[in-house]
């Protein structure tokens, strides 16, 4: 994880196992080669001009979980 300007960044590895995708999915996503869940834009990554690593912004990872798991089904409540 990394910290910037006071928003937290994930590194790919972290991001796809906190979306739950492989760490190519997150690859082919960034490169343009897959389109991303609900064409969500993913410009805001940045990258570590020492080591190339790309980081992605926690509120991103946080919706493409939600895009790629979907909404989740709530309790149904049964009549008595």
């Amino acid at each position: 994880m990394l910290l910037f300007r006071g928003q937290k960044f994930l590194a790919i590895p972290e991001a796809a196992e906190r979306i739950g995708v492989t760490r190519l999915t997150v690859y082919r996503w960034l490169r343009g080669m897959r389109r991303a869940p609900k064409g969500m834009d993913l410009a805001d990554a940045i990258r570590d001009t020492r080591t190339g690593q790309v980081y992605l912004p926690e509120a991103l990872v946080r919706d493409l979980r939600q895009a790629v798991r979907g909404a989740r089904p709530r309790a149904r409540h049964r009549r008595r």
